[in-house]
């Protein structure tokens, strides 16, 4: 996966930026599966040229676009996903995941180490009967 967001956004400073441009050349190399971890979503969701070229190069490539939103939700959530973005493996709360869950973006992974560990696993936060066909990839 290539680094959507260096920066995170155009508020942080990481010493070097990444642009669509740089990146299109690597989707054609078949060990890249897509663009990680979309976190710029405010940008996305208000239709940030400079991210939206990044999602349509990915997706235009057939690779996917892994998201990272958390708390997002509502008309936002549905921009993100209309933008392209696949998944988003953020949830704070079970209200976000049973939103999410519908929307075909919430992806669960077992090895995860964020919410799962603080709130004592998936099933604390989702009842995992209905997270078995979901997955992300987000191991530590």
């Amino acid at each position: 996966m290539l680094p959507s967001c260096v920066p995170a956004t155009d508020l942080d400073e990481s010493g070097a930026v990444l642009n669509a441009e740089q990146l299109r050349p690597y989707y054609s190399d078949p060990r890249v599966l897509g663009l990680a971890e979309l976190m710029n979503a405010y940008g996305t969701v208000r239709c940030d040229p400079k991210i939206l070229q990044k999602i349509s190069d990915c997706t235009e490539a057939g690779k996917i676009v892994d998201g990272h939103a958390p708390l997002l939700s509502d008309k936002d959530l549905n921009a993100y996903i209309a933008a392209g973005v696949q998944s988003d493996h953020e949830c704070s709360n079970i209200e976000e995941a049973m939103e999410k869950i519908p929307a075909r973006t919430i992806h669960h992974d077992p090895g995860r180490n964020g919410c799962q560990k603080k709130y004592g696993g998936p099933d604390a936060a989702v009842p995992g009967a209905l997270l078995q066909p979901l997955y992300a990839g987000d191991r530590r």
